[in-house]
C-alpha cells in the first residue's frame, strides 16, 4: 500500500482506492483511447479566393465545419501570396478585382509549378469559360451557387487524385 493513500471519497460520483497495483508515485493517468474506426481524419485546408463579400460569408460558413479549415483570400495576388501556406484544395472565383481566377491558376501551375494541389474554379461559368478553365489548369469548373454536398463529392473526388 502507497503511505498515505485513502479512498476518494468525497465526490458523490466516485470513489477510487489506491493500493498497490498504481505506480508508487499513486497517479492515476486516464484517458479515452479512440478506436481506429473513430479516428477524425485531419480536415482539409482549402483556401477560398473570393471577392464579394456575400460570397465570402456563404463560403465561409459552408466550410468552417470539422471537416474543413478554411482561408479567404480577397485578391489574386493575396491568393498567390497565401498559397505557400500551403492547402488542399483552392476554391477560386474568376472575376476579382486585380487579375482574373484564370491568372491566378496559370501562375500556381506555371510560374509555381504545382500542377497536384486541386484548384476549383467557382463563378457563374458559361460552358465557353468551362473549356478555357480546364486549359488554363483548373482541376474542375463549378457553377456558384453549388450545394455542400456537391463541393464535398467534387473535393473528395480530386483529393482521391492527388493521393
Amino acid at each position: 500500500m502507497i503511505p498515505h493513500a485513502k479512498t476518494l471519497s468525497k465526490s458523490s460520483y466516485l470513489s477510487i482506492n489506491f493500493d498497490d497495483s498504481y505506480d508508487k508515485s499513486g497517479l492515476i493517468f486516464l484517458h479515452k483511447v479512440k478506436p481506429e474506426s473513430e479516428k477524425a481524419l485531419a480536415p482539409i485546408k482549402i483556401l477560398i479566393v473570393e471577392d464579394t463579400e456575400i460570397c465570402q460569408k456563404i463560403a465561409l460558413l459552408t466550410f468552417n465545419q470539422p471537416t474543413y479549415v478554411a482561408d479567404l483570400a480577397v485578391t489574386g495576388q493575396e491568393a498567390i501570396t497565401k498559397y505557400s501556406q500551403g492547402y488542399d484544395v483552392i476554391l477560386l472565383d474568376l472575376g476579382l478585382p486585380d487579375m482574373s481566377g484564370i491568372d491566378v491558376c496559370k501562375h500556381i501551375r506555371k510560374k509555381i509549378g504545382d500542377t497536384r494541389t486541386p484548384i476549383i474554379a467557382y463563378s457563374a461559368i458559361s460552358d465557353t469559360l468551362h473549356e478555357e478553365c480546364l486549359a488554363a489548369g483548373f482541376s474542375e469548373t463549378l457553377m456558384k451557387p453549388t450545394e455542400k454536398k456537391v463541393l464535398d463529392k467534387v473535393i473528395k473526388k480530386l483529393l482521391e487524385k492527388t493521393s
